[in-house]
């Protein structure tokens, strides 16, 4: 949803609901690596060069393989996804061409990992997040003809921590505070 409250301040909001579970195996992929994967391991018992190149790549195929089991949840995925955002511009007197906003993205419990137990899917879920966002901007004319705005974004504004994903291999977080400066010319 996107709407214009005043000429000069708009309001975005979004939802997404995606239940991202394994339905369907790939038969295709299975059916590739399962032929293959024999083939890679003996490169990797014969020469240890190679077993330090494959490993870890072996141990992700072993993985894959693993939890192809209908109702695993797939890594990093949010059931429920909320964003709001707000952008108000200054059109008018001193501080004309001023751009200032913010928001927030909410995610629900994201599903960090499953372990598959006796063929059946245990989803492990972690904790829900809220990142808020905020911006700053100024639209100006160059040589009278040429539209520029220069906006700098803030991204995780507060820096909160958290996991972006939990598994056998590694657990990695989620981005820490960004900065982003832009500048776009119209013709």
């Amino acid at each position: 949803l996107w709407t214009n409250l005043t000429p000069s301040w708009t309001l975005l909001a979004g939802y997404g609901n995606n239940d991202n579970k394994v339905g369907e195996t790939d038969v295709a992929t299975l059916g590739y690596l399962r032929t293959h994967l024999p083939e890679w391991q003996r490169l990797a018992a014969a020469d240890p060069a190679v077993a330090a190149s494959i490993n870890p790549q072996l141990t992700i195929i072993n993985d894959y393989i693993r939890d192809a089991v209908v109702g695993a949840a797939r890594g990093r995925s949010y059931k429920h996804n909320v964003n709001l955002f707000t952008r108000y511009t200054v059109r008018e007197g001193t501080w004309k061409g001023l751009l200032v906003g913010g928001g927030m993205f909410y995610r629900s419990p994201s599903a960090l990992n499953s372990s598959i137990q006796n063929g059946v899917p245990i989803n492990l879920y972690g904790a829900s997040k809220l990142e808020w966002e905020g911006l700053v901007g100024y639209s100006y004319r160059l040589g009278g003809k040429v539209r520029a705005r220069t906006q700098l974004n803030i991204r995780n504004l507060f820096d909160k921590k958290y996991y972006d994903e939990v598994n056998f291999a590694a657990t990695r977080y989620a981005a820490p505070r960004s900065f982003s400066l832009t500048t776009t010319l119209s013709f």
